[in-house]
Order: structure tokens, then C-alpha cells, then sequence
């Protein structure tokens, strides 16, 4: 799951600039033209990592299951599971942590 946040942020920027310096650092758009490659089936590179290019030292970004977003947890079903599991064991532990301090006087 690749979470941007890009909606409204690039709306006062001059879009040939911005073209100019993606093809300078040789990101997402290729030097022939500005179309961005999107794969034909997406579930089929779920496990395919991602080379940042134009970095010194390659840093690969494994995709995970899932991504915490706005503090919700997401998975790439979308069905909350894991936000729900992630949230019982915090309120769990908020719990014990009370019980300790009453328990204590």
C-alpha cells in the first residue's frame, strides 16, 4: 500500500517546474515524456519493492500489510482488523495501567 498525501498540495506550484525538476532528479516520469508507468494488474506487484533512484546508498521500500494513516490503521482489505486489534490492546493497556493506580491507595 503506497499512502500519498498529495491532494491540493501542488496547486500553486508551476507544473512545468515541478516536470522539469521530477526529470532532473529522475523521478516517477520518464526523460522521453511525462507519462507515469502504472502497472496493468496492481495485485500482481504487491510484493515488488520499490529502489528510490538517484540515491547514493539504494534504499529499497518493502511493501508492508499494513500502514497506519491519520491514525487509523490500514490494511489492503480494508476491513479494519487490524485497527481494531491495535486498538483493544491500547485500551487494554490504559485499562491494567488504572487498575495498578487504584489498586495502589
Amino acid at each position: 500500500m503506497l499512502l500519498l498525501d498529495v491532494a491540493g498540495a501542488y496547486d500553486m506550484v508551476s507544473h512545468e517546474r515541478l516536470l522539469f525538476n521530477m526529470r532532473q532528479m529522475r523521478l516517477g516520469a520518464s526523460s522521453q515524456d511525462d507519462i507515469w508507468e502504472v502497472p496493468d494488474d496492481p495485485a500482481s506487484h504487491d510484493g515488488m519493492p520499490v529502489i528510490i533512484p538517484g540515491d547514493p546508498t539504494p534504499t529499497i521500500l518493502a511493501p508492508t500489510g499494513t500502514a497506519k494513516y491519520l491514525g487509523i490503521w490500514l490494511d489492503k482489505h480494508l476491513n479494519f482488523t487490524t485497527h481494531r486489534k491495535k486498538m483493544l490492546a491500547k485500551g487494554a493497556s490504559s485499562l491494567e495501567a488504572l487498575r495498578a493506580i487504584s489498586g495502589s491507595t
